[in-house]
């Protein structure tokens, strides 16, 4: 389900960037917008897919362990960057190499490689979590919302502040911040209140 759950925030993030698009345009298109959608999503998705693809064939030649881990961080970037020059969507080019990779990589990478790319990938996944904990106490649960909200543009095509950036992005921090504070304190209370066992 984490790779749905990651799908879903892409294609989230892709809507969130048209409807932003057209408030600083100031008009919209549905014809327009849909032609548009449907190459980001689909021209995106194609360049994480065969970027990955590009890298399978490849790996065979790759002989150094410290590099075979290196090159699964350089695989989503590498698609990011060629999804976006292409001017379709890098973070659907991302997740769709990311899902690729994971999905091949007990037929290609051998038990100790995926051992120690396992372990630098936890301990990279703790170290951010930590990071965008301390600076939007949030942790990843709320990031992408926030980040959605701080990238907001100040100003339109016209000049005029954006409409209502500082409201929509006190409204993110506060279902982000309710979601963890009240939600997650009233936990050990709903768990006594219905009863269920804990181990």
């Amino acid at each position: 389900m984490i790779g749905e759950s990651v799908v879903n925030d892409a294609t989230g993030l892709v809507v969130y960037k048209f409807a932003v698009l057209a408030v600083v345009a100031g008009s919209f298109s549905m014809l327009s917008v849909s032609i548009s959608f449907v190459w980001v999503v689909i021209v995106g998705s194609l360049v994480g897919y065969f970027t990955t693809l590009l890298y399978l064939r490849l790996y065979p030649y790759i002989k150094d362990h410290t590099i075979e881990i290196i090159s699964t961080f350089i695989v989503p970037y590498a698609a990011y960057l060629i999804a976006e020059s292409f001017e379709a969507s890098g973070v659907l080019a991302v997740v769709v190499a990311g899902l690729k990779l994971s999905w091949e990589s007990p037929n290609i990478f051998a038990p100790e490689s995926r051992i120690r790319t396992t372990a630098v990938w936890e301990v990279m996944t703790f170290a951010l979590n930590g990071f965008v904990f301390i600076i939007g106490w949030t942790g990843m649960r709320g990031v992408v919302s926030l980040a959605a909200a701080l990238a907001l543009p100040y100003v339109t095509n016209l000049g005029t502040p954006f409409p209502e950036r500082d409201l929509l992005i006190f409204l993110a921090f506060s279902v982000i911040l309710g979601t963890l504070v009240l939600q997650g304190l009233s936990l050990p209370w709903v768990i006594r209140r219905v009863k269920l066992a804990m181990k």
